[in-house]
């Protein structure tokens, strides 16, 4: 029992041993080495017995059968060794101290476990002690000392070869960067401090040779050695347990990274950016594989590059930018692909720090590039519902853009428009309100600073990107997100009005445009409030003659989300479009611009029809007490082409709901030409008056016509009212105008006696005036006509029975 136990756990120890020496390289390569070693002294044993064998058959003696013949070749072939041996070793420890001088001293201990030299010194010690040996007990007859003595000199001198192949190998840096990373194990990796000037830093070897490299622009070295030790610990960081992998690898990554920062800053101070593309592409392997374990090592890698980057920005050094940039945004993917949020805010930051050094330098490209990566990493944050990674790369997008604004790079600008327009979407998309709304705060500072430096085209490029996002987000149902889309809008488009950029500004107004639409279409009245209250605003800054016709853009706007209101039966949303219209329409008069008025009435006349069309007259009331406010402050600002405009509105809505019979809408026009006409004749503003009497006169005879009591009655009151001020104003042209308009409507069967009625009134103010004014009328009627207008005086006659009959 006893004996198979032992004899069982033998049996496990030496294969448990053979696992060790396969696991350990120097104890494989040891093995390896004495293989080779005794595969080649076994090749040369043969093949000298064949050999021999071979010349004493032919009758050639070989070896020497004189006493002093063999003795002088034994001490030949031992003085011979012992020479050879001599001089490998002299040259072997020349060429160690050569190359630990240049690179490492621990190459030192790196040859000093090479089996080579010591496999070497073995043979060559024993062959030549052989050699000595043999000497002494040679005798004449003796020929197994001299061939045996022989053989091991030519086996001697065809190891040289094989140590020389070796040791040449071994003395070049790549292979001496691998054997130093090969003596990193996972017990020497992780020690709690290290001590670097008591040399028990197992990495500083390594790097050692990377400095000495990149002085001498040895890139092959550099990317050997920085990769055969980044592999070595990752394949290090599995064999960690889970208790201790998390921390054992946050330490490892922070002293990793702190050598890798030398490097790099030797590598900048030569300007060397090929040596920093490999450094980039060497940390961002690195920091992808660390992504798989936690936050804390990959935050080390990013600060790192982000020193880097801004190091070899500054140098201007492009190349070597960019390819950081691009490490950073393939780190931040997979940051984003294992959620590890902490990890993507250190990259974003990282990102952030070499785009804004960029951009100060005026580096374009480079620039562009690290927005670029900003995109794509938002995108990814986006995309898996990350939505504080998200607001960071927004807010990092936004960095970079000021800077760039203020270095006025327009093509980089432009690029941080499209980035947080691509971002900014996706992120709506994914219903996250917060990273949405950062996004729409990013271009609006942007978007200012974009401003303030003229670049144009690139602050067309925001306005687009928040419209965009403003669709998406009310598509999505993010009301806050809405929010901040107007709100930046409303920046935006201020502050292109202030500095009179009028491509800007309408992109702005379009961008209003859609985003009201849809939000009307979604039923957020409340932002239709704010969203048409900013349109109104862009107006107010357009103080410039250059930007007149910006009004005629806002009216349109404001007409295509009154209308998409009207179509989806708001009334509050189409009662914040027609405030904001009547708000646009004041301030437009107290500007005094004639021009924009235009704008501003044609769109409340339609709207104030198609409103009708829909059956929301209570839509069309407000639109038609809009119009009368606009012209009541045209009136009153003497402003007489814009008081006629708004009477020729209100002609084109009166005369469509006289015709469609529409008694209630009719009557609150012509209420509205009552309050413009006195205003209009107050001021005695002859043109407009003369729209507004005309106006009257249309509507109260097709409702006369149309047998509508009420509005015919209202029409005719109104044309009373506004000719007692006319009398009052001693204005005889429009005195005249009214009575001839109320004759006309005497002249229908159903008006006549609200003619009378109307007429009589004006008459006891101002009899001559009015029968002047009827006579003339009089002298121009049709005489099929002249029997009926006779019966209708006769009326006017009857009712008051005036001294004179007229």
């Amino acid at each position: 029992m006893n004996n198979n136990y032992s004899s069982g756990w033998s049996i496990r120890k030496i294969f448990s041993g053979l696992k060790d020496i396969g696991q350990d390289p120097w104890k494989s390569l040891w093995i390896e080495r004495f293989l080779q070693y005794v595969f080649i002294f076994i090749i040369v044993l043969f093949t000298g017995i064949l050999f021999f064998s071979c010349a004493q058959f032919w009758g050639f003696d070989l070896v020497p059968t004189v006493l002093d013949n063999a003795r002088y070749s034994l001490s030949a072939m031992v003085q011979a060794q012992a020479a050879i041996i001599t001089l490998v070793i002299s040259l072997t420890l020349i060429a160690i101290q050569m190359a630990s001088s240049s690179y490492t001293p621990r190459i030192v201990d790196v040859m000093k476990k090479n089996p080579d030299m010591w496999y070497l010194l073995v043979i060559y010690v024993g062959a030549i002690s052989y050699g000595f040996i043999s000497l002494k007990l040679v005798s004449g007859a003796d020929r197994f000392f001299v061939s045996s003595v022989l053989f091991f000199g030519i086996y001697t001198f065809v190891i040289l070869f094989l140590y020389m192949k070796h040791t040449i190998a071994l003395l070049r840096p790549d292979a001496i960067a691998k054997m130093l990373v090969e003596e990193i194990n996972a017990e020497n990796i992780h020690e709690a401090e290290w001590n670097e000037e008591a040399g028990d830093d197992i990495m500083q070897p390594v790097f050692d040779m990377v400095h000495a490299s990149i002085n001498r622009f040895d890139i092959t070295t550099t990317r050997t050695g920085l990769n055969a030790l980044s592999d070595r610990i990752l394949s290090l960081f599995q064999t960690f347990n889970n208790n201790e992998r998390d921390e054992v690898v946050k330490h490892i990554s922070i002293h990793f990274c702190k050598h890798i920062q030398r490097s790099a800053l030797v590598a900048i101070k030569n300007n060397d950016e090929g040596m920093l593309i490999e450094i980039s592409k060497i940390l961002q392997k690195f920091g992808v594989e660390c992504c798989n374990y936690q936050n804390s090592a990959v935050i080390p890698i990013s600060n790192t590059l982000a020193l880097i980057g801004a190091s070899s920005a500054n140098k201007g050094l492009k190349d070597a930018t960019e390819n950081i940039a691009e490490a950073l945004k393939m780190i931040g993917i997979r940051a984003s692909d294992k959620e590890l949020e902490n990890s993507i805010k250190r990259v974003v930051g990282a990102l952030r720090i070499v785009g804004t050094r960029a951009a100060d330098k005026e580096l374009n490209r480079s620039t562009w590039v690290v927005v670029g990566a900003l995109r794509v990493v938002g995108i990814h944050t986006a995309e898996r519902g990350l939505d504080y990674a998200t607001w960071k790369v927004a807010d990092s997008l936004c960095t970079v853009g000021i800077h760039a604004a203020d270095q006025k790079l327009k093509y980089a600008t432009e690029n941080v428009a499209n980035a947080l327009n691509d971002v900014g979407i996706h992120a709506a998309d994914k219903k996250l309100d917060n990273a949405t709304q950062g996004v729409a705060n990013a271009l609006r500072i942007v978007g200012v600073h974009a401003i303030e430096n003229q670049l144009n085209f690139a602050t067309k490029k925001i306005a687009n990107a928040l419209g965009c996002i403003g669709v998406r987000s009310v598509t999505n149902g993010l009301m806050d997100a809405t929010k901040s889309v107007v709100g930046a809008l409303h920046i935006v488009g201020i502050h292109s009005a202030d500095k009179r950029m009028k491509d800007p500004t309408w992109t702005v107004v379009d961008a209003l445009s859609d985003v009201g639409s849809h939000t009307v279409d979604k039923g957020f009245d409340n932002v239709v409030k704010i969203l048409t209250g900013v349109l109104s605003d862009v107006i107010f800054h357009t103080r410039d003659e250059g930007l007149s016709d910006t009004t005629w853009k806002v009216a349109g706007a404001l007409g295509v989300i009154g209308k998409r209101a009207v179509d989806n039966g708001s009334a509050n949303s189409a009662k914040s479009v027609t405030e904001s219209l009547r708000d646009i329409g004041v301030r437009v008069v107290d500007k005094g611009s004639d021009i924009e008025i235009k704008g501003v009435a044609k769109t409340l006349s339609e709207l104030c029809v198609y409103s009708i069309d829909r059956d929301m007259s209570d839509t069309a009331l407000l639109l038609i007490g809009a119009l009368s406010e606009v012209g009541m402050n045209a009136a009153d600002k003497e402003m007489s082409q814009s008081t006629w405009k708004i009477a020729e509105s209100l002609d084109l809505v009166g005369n469509y709901t006289v015709t469609n019979r529409l008694d209630r809408v009719t009557k609150k026009v012509a209420k509205a030409l009552r309050a413009v006409g006195i205003r209009a004749t107050k001021r005695k503003q002859k043109n407009a008056l003369w729209k507004v009497i005309n106006t009257l006169n249309n509507i109260g005879l097709t409702a006369a016509e149309n047998k509508l009591k009420h509005t015919t009655w209202k029409v005719a009151g109104v044309l009373s009212a506004i000719g007692l001020h006319a009398i009052e104003n001693e204005l005889l042209f429009a005195t005249k105008k009214i009575v001839h308009a109320l004759c006309n409507i005497g002249l229908t069967e159903f008006g006549q006696n609200i003619a009378v009625e109307n007429l009589s009134k004006l008459m006891l103010i101002n009899k001559v005036i009015v029968t002047e004014s009827i006579n003339e009328f009089e002298s121009d009627l049709k005489i099929e006509l002249k029997d009926q207008f006779t019966a209708f005086i006769t009326k006017i006659n009857a009712k008051y029975q005036p001294t004179e009959v007229i």
